[in-house]
This record gives structure tokens, sequence and C-alpha cells, in this order.
């Protein structure tokens, strides 16, 4: 007969989810910038996804090439908006525009090849 093993130590379910977290990369800053981005896009974020940030750069697919050639014009604007709201301290310094999969949300169905 084995001997009776201590109890473990029981471990708080907010440790726990820190620790995964922390596992995974999760950064809330880079979640709370993706949620800036939508609300600051409003409706045409769901045609200009931020999809990822890396080294100050904000990565974003966009569905077309004239709605990219808008937010380009509208870079500075964005870049200036989305670190006032981070109080200044400048997390982000470019956006990269790239080429995304189309969306259809708009109410226009896909045109047959």
């Amino acid at each position: 007969m084995k001997p009776p093993q201590p109890p473990k130590k029981l471990v708080s379910a907010k440790d726990v989810l820190a620790g995964v977290l922390n596992r995974t990369g999760y950064d809330p800053s880079v979640f709370a910038l993706f949620d800036l981005w939508d609300r600051l896009l409003g409706a045409e974020a769901d045609k200009a996804k931020a999809v990822g940030f890396r080294g100050g750069r904000l990565y974003v697919e966009v569905d077309t090439s004239v709605r990219t050639h808008g937010l380009v014009l509208r870079k500075r604007e964005l870049i200036k908006k989305i670190n006032g709201a981070f109080g200044g301290s400048a997390p982000l310094s470019d956006i990269i525009f790239r080429p995304g999969p189309r969306s259809f949300t708009d109410g226009r169905k896909p045109q047959k090849s």
C-alpha cells in the first residue's frame, strides 16, 4: 500500500489563466489596439482587418486596392489617433496594408467567372 500523498497546492483560476496567457504570448495592449482600430474604422473595419502587430507596425488586410489607397491617404491621421488613445506613448510607428480576402458584406454578390 502506498503512503498517502500530501494534497497538491491549490492554485487560483486567476493564476492559472495568467500562466496560460503568458505562455501563449498574449499581450493585452495588442488586443486593445485591434479594438481601437475597429472603432476608428467603424463599418469599414470588416473590410480592413487588423491581423498582426510587431515592432511598432500594425498589419492590416484590406479587401480591395481602392480601399487600400483610401487608407494610405489617412495613414498619418490614423497613427496619430491610435497613439493619442494610448496616452502618447507611441506604440505604433507604421501601418502596413496588404491584400486580404475579399469581403462581400456590403450587399454585393460575387461575380461569376
